[in-house]
């Protein structure tokens, strides 16, 4: 089956796109300088993956909020 006829497709305008994205949260991940650096916290309706050295810089992430 080909996969054109499994997913629904169309067109989306700008304008629709915005309005789904106005409504999204950002959840804070309790530590200021991370949630900074994702603007805002982690956006829920999407998957958001962190990685990097376990022990980086030394030390556990801390909640510092």
């Amino acid at each position: 089956m080909k996969a054109c006829k499994m997913v629904p497709m169309g067109f989306t305008t700008a304008t629709e796109i915005h309005s789904r994205r106005s409504e999204l949260v950002h959840i804070s991940t309790g530590s200021t300088g991370l949630d900074t650096i994702l603007g805002g916290g982690i956006e829920t309706g999407a998957i958001t993956e962190l990685f990097g050295k376990l022990d980086w810089p030394g030390r556990r992430m801390q909640a510092d909020g």
